[in-house]
């Protein structure tokens, strides 16, 4: 038996796309992005990282477990396509994406930057001023992209505009290759001692949260080929991220849904810019958030393995027709969760 593929999601990422290349991934209000438009944003990131130095440097097999041989690119930003394309242009890259938690006062994001050795921010220009405080205090921080946003806020001096990247241009991406020995690093929150970045070889944080195993059946991806393959006669999926992709279990439901949604024709939908502020929700609806994603994703999970299974169907609960979930009435749900009680 030959053995399975290790993968990156670089390259899985790239299978969908060259399969439904056309069709809506994407959506957050009035912006959407297809499979196609996603890569290629992504891989012009990946060439201007590359091309200002940032890549691998050293090869994991040539280091202990707990050291990083990669540059590391933090992401400070609100959802949007923008989290998407960063982490996978920094994959395509070989640099290593982290999530940066933007509720962090001043010293908090002094030390997350200080101790990750962090050498590229991409950031949303709303949170330009807290970075200025700190980057004085970064001397291996030598790479700003800002995103545009409604703040109004100009870009840091040497910092680059994130559009202007990329809009446009080539879209091929940097003559290197991913590793699946190319890192996946999540910092914890810090609430059990100060935070902490967690280590994953690509290949295994795919096959374990990423969409490498099937949510439905369990089967294990075995080549790029068996990811296009799935995209072209499944039925669409839609997958809504509530929470946000600062936490690992959003991100998880992202880059799971390249593969899932992707394999099922079907798109992701992010929630609008700022919809996370506590000041605007409070912390019990942030966590009703969390939860709410999370059983979505098991709602539609339990539905599909139910139209797949060949047993008896049990009575199908109200608001679940033919197998699938009233999407009138999980909105619905949603939408009273947050206080919206029309």
């Amino acid at each position: 038996m030959p053995e399975s593929t290790q993968f990156t999601v670089p390259a899985a990422a790239a299978a969908v796309a060259s399969a439904i290349g056309d069709r809506e991934f994407i959506i957050q209000g009035p912006r959407r992005l297809t499979y196609r438009e996603m890569v290629e944003r992504s891989n012009r990131l990946a060439t201007f990282l590359h091309s200002r130095g940032l890549g691998c440097h050293t090869e994991r097999s040539q280091l202990p477990g707990h050291q990083v041989g990669q540059d590391l690119l933090g992401i400070y930003a609100h959802n949007g396509p923008e989290y998407v394309e960063g982490m996978l242009g920094a994959w395509r890259a070989r640099v290593a994406p982290f999530n940066v938690n933007y509720r962090y006062v001043k010293s908090e994001l002094q030390y997350l930057l200080s101790d990750a050795g962090a050498t590229a921010l991409l950031y949303h220009g709303a949170f330009a001023p807290r970075l200025a405080e700190v980057l004085d205090e970064l001397p291996t921080l030598r790479l700003l992209i800002q995103i545009a946003d409604d703040s109004g806020n100009a870009l840091l001096p040497g910092a680059v505009d994130y559009e202007s990247i990329v809009a446009a241009g080539p879209a091929d991406g940097p003559p290197v290759e991913p590793s699946p020995d190319d890192l996946y690093v999540l910092y914890t929150g810090g609430t059990t001692g100060m935070p902490k970045g967690v280590l994953w070889r690509q290949h295994d944080i795919f096959m374990t949260s990423f969409g490498g195993r099937s949510l439905y059946t369990g089967e294990l991806a075995t080549c790029y080929e068996d990811i296009a393959e799935r995209c072209a006669e499944a039925p669409g999926t839609k997958l809504m991220v509530l929470p946000p992709l600062m936490h690992g279990a959003a991100q998880w439901a992202v880059l799971t849904g390249i593969a899932l949604a992707g394999a099922s024709g079907g798109q992701l939908f992010l929630m609008p810019l700022l919809a996370f502020s506590i000041g605007e929700i409070g912390w019990r609806q942030t966590y009703i958030a969390i939860a709410a994603t999370m059983i979505l994703l098991a709602i539609g999970a339990g539905a599909i393995f139910r139209r797949t299974s060949s047993a008896v169907s049990p009575p199908q609960p109200q608001g679940v027709a033919d197998g699938r979930p009233s999407e009138d009435r999980l909105l619905g749900r949603v939408a009273y969760l947050f206080g919206n009680r029309n």
